[in-house]
């Protein structure tokens, strides 16, 4: 007799999902994409970088990728700007010394940890849904617009943006219930600005 349509076969499930979604994320190809950005042999130049917010060897890190293009990552996640690179994962990893004040380097290309470190930078980078990195998109904007009400004083001393300081964010909220009458969308905002906030440190 003949088997019905679908016979022999397994449903997906959620697990399924996840190890499909996490080997898309982490395949070779964009893998290679985004370390190959981060060496900056990307040859990108329509797209501004988003830059790694971590510190090591005593300062700053300077890494920067193009989230769309070569970490292959929603516009809406890329417009945070931020991301924490594989470097800075390692150098959390073991204590600076005077020889080697940033551990990172001792992780060469081929390491394991390294590899996982990449993975995990852009896993970090894309986890999510697109209405969610949408979201993201909105509350960005509506940083910048925010801060454009102060355009002539941030050009001549600079600003501090909403997700960077809790007094700011605060003055931002009226704005947006008084200026932008989005009361009722102040739920979702917190919820996406606490995202944010989580991701760019």
């Amino acid at each position: 007799a003949d088997r019905p349509a679908g016979a022999g076969t397994l449903p997906r499930t959620g697990s399924d999902q996840r190890r499909s979604q996490l080997r898309e994320r982490t395949s070779q190809a964009r893998v290679e994409s985004f370390t190959r950005c981060l060496d900056g042999c990307c040859g990108v130049t329509d797209e501004a970088p988003m830059r790694c917010y971590g510190t090591r060897g005593g300062g700053a890190c300077t890494a920067t990728v193009h989230g769309m293009r070569c970490a292959q990552i929603s516009k809406g996640f890329a417009s945070l700007g931020m991301f924490l690179c594989p470097d800075c994962r390692l150098a959390a990893q073991v204590r600076p010394t005077e020889d080697h004040p940033d551990p990172s380097v001792l992780f060469p290309r081929d390491h394991p940890t390294r590899e996982i470190a990449t993975q995990a930078s852009l896993v970090e980078m894309s986890r999510g849904a697109e209405a969610t990195g949408a979201s993201m998109a909105d509350f960005a904007k509506l940083e910048l617009e925010y801060m454009s009400n102060l355009a002539s004083l941030v050009a001549s001393v600079g600003g501090v943006l909403p997700r960077d300081d809790p007094e700011v964010f605060k003055l931002f909220l009226w704005w947006l219930m008084t200026s932008r009458e989005r009361a009722l969308s102040l739920d979702s905002i917190w919820r996406v600005a606490g995202s944010v906030m989580a991701r760019t440190g």
